[in-house]
């Protein structure tokens, strides 16, 4: 019995007779050659090459060793819930080509998919190949719900019905191209939470802890399970094709019926890429329906495939069984020569030519595409995918497809991964301490051992207003790029349904809130007593509570400002149009009584203000000064400065004695700044006090913004489920 799906159709292709001895060596059972030989004439039979039987052995050997790692899969997963078999139909797909004006009513746009219509068959490896931009991974965006920014029309059926968003996104897996994951966890804790948050919560944990292993077995992951996953182009962690599998394992927790990959060979060795197509080929034996975008397979992964569709500019030139793919072009004068990697033929001889050198050549190979595309269009297979998209099969609606786990639970692994992933970046750890402590000696070294005179009373302001405005500006800008590329991460995993929005936000600030009470609290008091201030304990703790918040108000400002645009690149251009207008306005350039009145909101936003006077009324308060010998200034209650016995004159005016000092208290400091004298204690609670309310409501700000932006994805995708 020939294995299936590996070689030529020999209803279609003429083919050679295997050796005599290889024959008698496998009892006549073994597949025959697909080796052709083409000229001007119908395909001849070709005489057995050097090495055929060795390829042919390794081809046997392979399909052999798939059906085993097949039959492995099944034992331990099981099979898929369901067979399915997804089609599509008049799928038409137009993004904005960025001219027609600034208006949104003069936007033009461009057709990337073209009314296509075809078929995934379930239990099939179905590979979806062309140029680059042809459309293969808008096609399979548009099939697996993950497309986004663009007008998209047709229809997405599921074994012959119509699904929403939610059923989908259960039914099927989705590995992306790039693999984003935490570079901090092993191999073995990505995939155990993925099981933990994904698999429904009526499973015993045991159970779950069962399956990760199976997967880990299934995608041999053995030897690196316990490794640290790194991050890509960096040195350590594991290699290409086990972050790869790793991607492929977190996505085959949950047992899907259908598996869609976006260019998982992209960037791996040919040995790599190999081992990777042939898990995918043993999961399509196992019954999942298993559908990837491949950009230039070699002959072995080639042969993997069991169907092929092949775009062109927006349209599907071929689709079909991979096998028949080159007796289907052959047919049409195209033969693949002999030794020649089908994939390259297709693409150097079908969709390009490689011997082009004139415009005239150019022509005829983009008028050679569009013929045959045309050919496909009326060709019966053509009518047989359109039949075939339309069969009708178990109505997946409605059905039990699991669910999600709770939000304790989702928080609880969020809170252990997040507080795991703080311990393990020690570079990180230990540039925020050394951050505190550089920031802290630096302030403390500029505006060390500050008098009680005059002249201390603008170094005191200034070093209290410098500490106000830096704090504000390191916390806010520290988490922009940080959480700008986590952001990634947790987009990625919620599209999945990992968790909440809530559960990544709450577990978030609770896990990094004991760090950013920590190191802002080291750097106040380091900056606090070396800078020289009141040196009283109770003056330093109410400093050291107004500077933590301060700290985590930058931060909660700055996560605010993360979620408010899509790209990090815009965030860090427009945060200093943010900050610099709080900053104005915080009560040191421009006195609080004398803003104008069309700006006066913004300080009421402005956490610089509200810590610069607390800082400042906790300072002044009871705090005497007096005045250097040279900063007596003269006054006319002083007395009169006498020469010879008689009273001086100078441009025909008294002259007195410099008898006065200016300012002799802090009080005196705070009405000259704007600030109200009364009640010290109450007015700084105050500004404490609203400290603490603008952090919470930059976060509850932050969060409204970061559920913005992943429900406005979401409904992105829906759209063409919901049509």
């Amino acid at each position: 019995m020939k294995p299936a799906g590996l070689y030529p159709d020999e209803a279609n292709l003429v083919l050679s007779t295997v050796s005599p001895p290889l024959e008698q060596r496998r009892g006549g059972d073994a597949p025959p050659s697909a080796r052709l030989v083409y000229g001007g004439q119908p395909p001849q039979l070709a005489e057995p090459i050097q090495g055929q039987d060795i390829a042919q052995d390794q081809e046997l050997t392979s399909f052999h060793e798939n059906t085993a790692q097949a039959e492995m899969t099944r034992r331990l997963l099981g099979a898929p819930p369901t067979a399915v078999q997804i089609s599509f139909l008049n799928l038409k797909m137009q993004v904005p080509s960025g001219a027609g004006g600034v208006c949104k009513g003069n936007k033009e746009y461009q057709t990337i998919l073209k009314e296509v219509s075809g078929y995934f068959p379930a239990g099939k490896f179905t590979a979806i190949m062309g140029a680059s931009g042809a459309g293969k991974t808008t096609l399979l965006n548009a099939v697996a719900g993950e497309a986004a920014g663009g007008q998209l029309s047709g229809q997405v059926l599921v074994n012959g019905g119509s699904v929403d968003s939610t059923t989908m996104r259960k039914l099927r897996a989705f590995v992306f191209q790039d693999d984003v994951m935490l570079g901090t966890m092993t191999v073995r804790e990505v995939i155990n939470m993925s099981a933990r948050l994904r698999l429904p919560p009526e499973m015993p944990i045991e159970e779950k802890l069962q399956r990760v292993d199976q997967v880990i077995e299934i995608l041999h992951l053995e030897r690196c399970a316990e490794t640290i996953m790194g991050y890509a182009g960096e040195r350590g962690g594991i290699s290409g094709g086990e972050r790869k599998r790793t991607g492929i394992a977190i996505e085959l927790i949950t047992n899907p019926s259908v598996v869609f990959l976006d260019e998982p060979t992209s960037g791996l060795d040919t040995y790599t890429a190999h081992s990777v197509c042939s898990t995918l080929k043993q999961l399509a034996l196992a019954g999942r329906t298993v559908v990837a975008t491949i950009h230039q397979p070699s002959s072995d992964i080639f042969h993997m495939f069991d169907n092929l569709t092949i775009l062109a500019h927006g349209s599907i030139l071929y689709q079909g069984e991979a096998r028949a793919s080159l007796a289907y072009f052959a047919e049409k004068g195209l033969p693949c020569p002999e030794d020649v990697n089908p994939a390259d033929h297709i693409f150097m001889r079908i969709l390009n030519d490689q011997d082009a050198e004139t415009v005239e050549q150019r022509q005829a190979a983009a008028v050679r595409v569009e013929n045959l595309l045309k050919d496909y269009k009326s060709s019966s297979r053509y009518q047989e995918v359109e039949v075939q998209a339309r069969v009708k099969g178990v109505q997946m609606q409605g059905q039990a497809l699991g669910g999600s786990a709770s939000v304790a639970t989702q928080m609880s692994v969020l809170c252990k991964r997040a507080f795991s992933n703080m311990l393990r970046n020690k570079l990180l750890l230990r540039a925020k301490l050394g951050q505190s402590i550089f920031m802290a000696l630096l302030v403390g070294l500029i505006f060390r051992d500050l008098k009680l005179t005059q002249q201390s009373i603008q170094d005191r302001t200034g070093a209290m207003f410098f500490v106000s405005v830096n704090v504000t500006f390191s916390a806010t800008f520290g988490v922009l790029s940080a959480f700008g590329n986590e952001r990634t991460v947790f987009e990625r995993e919620r599209s999945v349904g990992m968790y909440t929005t809530l559960a990544y936000f709450c577990s978030k600030i609770l896990v990094e809130l004991p760090m950013n009470i920590i190191f802002p609290f080291i750097q106040g008091t380091i900056a606090y007593w070396l800078i020289g201030f009141q040196p009283f304990v109770g003056k330093w703790l109410v400093w050291c509570i107004n500077f933590v918040l301060l700290n985590n108000v930058g931060t909660a400002f700055g996560i605010t400002i993360a979620c408010t645009f899509k790209s990090l690149e815009v965030t860090l251009a427009v945060a200093p149009l943010f900050i610099l207008p709080l900053m104005l306005f915080s009560g040191f350039f421009v006195s609080s009584t004398g803003i104008p009145v069309y700006f006066d909101w913004i300080k009421h936003i402005s956490p610089m203000k509200y810590s610069f006077a607390a800082f400042m009324i906790n300072e002044y308060s009871d705090l005497e000064l007096h005045c250097g010998d040279d900063e007596w200034v003269a006054q006319a209650n002083c007395p009169r400065v006498m020469v010879n016995g008689a009273p001086a004159m100078a441009d025909g005016k008294p002259v007195f004695e410099k008898c006065f000092c200016p300012v002799t208290d802090g009080e005196q400091v705070l009405d000259m700044m704007g600030f109200t004298n009364d009640e010290w204690d109450m007015k700084m609670w105050d500004n404490t006090g609203m400290l603490v309310v603008l952090y919470f409501g930059f976060l509850t700000l932050s969060f409204i913004l970061l559920h913005r932006l992943v429900s406005s994805r979401e409904a992105e995708r829906a759209k063409l489920l919901k049509s």
